[in-house]
């Protein structure tokens, strides 16, 4: 039981890696699925760089919420309730800011 808390942020983490070092942008979705005419007029670098900067903040929101478990923490379910939230809400914000003022465009 206390392994399975790690799958979730262990994934995460690899697949961070993988993106931001390896720069495997076909991991990317809608960039993946994209034109090549329309993948150059992005710099993949920063895209992968921030992806993968992002998966790096959701697993360690989900590896203290397993931490929190395993240690039985007091309020533990004020903790995946909070925790829940700011995974969401940095998703969303994420997204948002991906697809809002071509940031990631060519110059």
């Amino acid at each position: 039981m206390e392994m399975s808390v790690f799958i979730t942020p262990l994934i995460l983490a690899i697949l961070g890696v993988i993106i931001k070092f390896d720069k495997a942008s076909f991991l990317i979705s809608g960039y993946n699925t994209s034109s090549k005419y329309e993948k150059e007029k992005y710099d993949e670098k920063a895209l992968c760089k921030f992806v993968g900067n992002l998966l790096f903040t959701l697993a360690g929101i989900s590896l203290f919420i397993g931490i929190a478990q395993i240690l039985e923490f007091a309020y533990f379910s004020y903790i995946v309730i909070i925790g829940s939230i700011l995974f969401a809400l940095i998703i969303i914000i994420s997204v948002i800011y991906i697809n809002t003022g071509d940031r990631f465009k060519k110059q």
